[in-house]
Order: structure tokens, then sequence, then C-alpha cells
């Protein structure tokens, strides 16, 4: 649920109910209704105490986190202004443990109804975008957007992560000097753990420091909303089995993430849980 937004921001107000849970500050809203509005109104900087930043973990964010030893990486969901609960398991984790959280937040919905306001204002956006046929349908809705398809990267190589944050930002700067609208939005839309740092490079390195975007990270977001990537039903994701419905579609690219790496999170899942039943004996 959010706080109504009526005149001017105010930068004592704070736009989201959140809930702690997993070293992150999770929104708690019914619906993404609010998130959007609050985007739209670049509310993040009417809380000036919070990284611009929206990031929305699942299963396997939670297992990378605990594995990655990055403290700014962390710091993007325990302080970041718009952290969405994406995955249903958490979701259902969370209240075993007594934490209450209303409802699935998902990256991709937020990308379905956020960009096609962001696109029909004609928006400052910037995109990473995965590849040149989303980069192709972004600009196709929205033509003054500036949409880089970065090079692929290693993770561990600081010079490659640089790299692209310097390619974005030079984009951004050739868009500005020809007259193009100042850039509110950043849209990320490479997997994470790349994502988190191409958006702490970029914030780092943003040139308006007193005026910052906000940034999200929305992994495949761009390419559900436009088909390239089939999504699961709804009933699917409601009983937390969207990751099975992707698994069917690329088995061989994600059977290690789902089978090896995520079953991490049951060991999570099962400390996180006995330990908020002895807090609470």
């Amino acid at each position: 649920m959010t706080a109504p937004m009526t005149g001017p921001l105010d930068a004592s107000q704070s736009f989201f109910v959140r809930r702690e849970f997993l070293d992150m500050s999770l929104v708690d809203a019914e619906s993404l209704d609010g998130v959007v509005d609050a985007l739209e109104a670049k509310a993040w900087r009417a809380e000036p105490g919070r990284l611009p930043i929206v990031v929305t973990p699942n299963v396997d964010i939670v297992v990378q986190l605990a594995e990655i030893k990055n403290e700014s990486v962390s710091n993007q969901f325990s302080e970041g202004w718009c952290v969405l609960p994406d995955g249903q398991p958490l979701i259902m984790l969370a209240r075993r443990c007594g934490v209450s959280l209303e409802a699935r937040l998902a990256g991709s919905s937020l990308v379905a109804q956020l960009w096609p306001r962001l696109a029909t204002s004609g928006a400052g956006v910037l995109v990473l975008a995965a590849n040149d046929r989303t980069a192709s349908s972004l600009r196709s809705e929205h033509p003054e957007a500036v949409v880089v398809v970065p090079p692929m990267i290693d993770a561990d190589d600081p010079a490659q992560v640089s790299a692209v944050v310097e390619i974005a930002l030079a984009a951004t700067a050739k868009h500005v000097a020809g007259g193009g609208s100042k850039i509110d939005y950043v849209f990320v839309g490479i997997g994470f753990p790349k994502s988190a740092l191409l958006i702490q490079g970029l914030l780092e390195s943003w040139p308006d420091q007193e005026s910052l975007p906000v940034f999200l990270g929305i992994g495949a977001s761009f390419e559900m909303y436009f088909g390239s990537a089939r999504r699961a039903p709804e009933w699917v994701q409601n009983i937390g089995m969207e990751w099975l419905f992707r698994f069917v579609q690329e088995p061989r690219r994600l059977f290690h993430r789902y089978f090896i790496r995520d079953s991490k999170f049951l060991v999570i899942a099962a400390k996180t849980y006995w330990s908020s039943r002895s807090s609470r004996i």
C-alpha cells in the first residue's frame, strides 16, 4: 500500500510500506499500481535516504546474494528505494516466518504497466537491452529512448563492467547534447549480478548527482513484454512454479540454475524458518 501522492513531493514522506526480511527491505503492497504511480511521480527523489534503485529479488537472486561478498550489491536490496518481492516462494517463506507480505510484485508485471506510460509520455529513458531484437522493439515503441546493447561481459572483470558503464554514459551524453530529454529512468535488462554491478557503476558515475534517475534492474522483463520469452500463466505463478515453466522452455540453459544453484535456497529457507521460530518462542 503506497501513501497517497497529493501536492508537491515531501522529502520526509515514505511512499511504501516496507518489511525487513532476509536482509532486504521489501515493499509490501497489494498491487503494483501505487509503485507505478510513484515511479511516474519521480517519488524516489523525495526519499534521499534511500538508493534510487528498483530491484526484483527472486529465489535465484537470494541464493546469489548469500554468496556474493559485495557490500554495494547487498545495499541495493537493503537500502534500495523499491525492492519488490518477485518470487512467490519468497512470499510463502516470509509468511511462514511471520512476515506479512500482501502479494508477489513481479518485475515483468512492473515493466508491462510502466513502460507503455513512459513511451506514451516521451519520458527520458535509457535502456541497456539484452539483444538487438529487444532494442529494435524498444525503439519502435519509444523513438526518443536511448537504447544500448552492451557486449557480453564477465561479472568478475571490473574493467569490462566499467567499459559498459562508459558506453551507456557516452550514449546518454550524446542524446542530451543533441537536445534529447533528460534521463529520469534507467532500465538494465540484463541478468543478476551483472545488472547490479552495472547499476552501481552508473549510479556512482552519473554526471548529475543532484538529480539522479531511478535505476531499474529488470532482467528479462522486456523479453517477456515483447513476447520473445513466454511468461507462465498466472495460476502457475501463484503456486510458485514459474521456474518449472521457464525450465521446460530452456532446459539446457537453466538446468544448473534451478537444480544445482537454486537448491541452496532450501537451506536458506530452513535456517530462516527455524530462526524465526526461535525468536518467537
